[in-house]
């Protein structure tokens, strides 16, 4: 959904920089059982609602593929 993109780490949530990164999905896990860590990065990440939610998400998916329809279409009358 794009939520890497905006987000900064430790403000808003974690990032982890790999899927694989087990070690540090597990500490920064640890770290939001903390209510000092997770309120302030709940109260900061309900800030990012407007540019990570669903209908953005819709919105981008969909303006990527009229993109694709359009230089497809491009390419084609070449």
């Amino acid at each position: 959904n794009g939520a890497a993109e905006v987000m900064t780490d430790g403000r808003e949530g974690f990032v982890l920089d790999s899927p694989d990164d087990v070690a540090g999905l597990a500490d920064r896990m640890t770290r939001l059982l903390d209510d000092s860590v997770r309120d302030p990065c709940a109260m900061a990440a309900v800030k990012l609602r407007d540019r990570i939610g669903m209908d953005r998400h819709a919105d981008e998916v969909m303006r990527l593929y009229r993109e694709i329809i359009e230089a497809r279409s491009c390419h084609r009358s070449r």
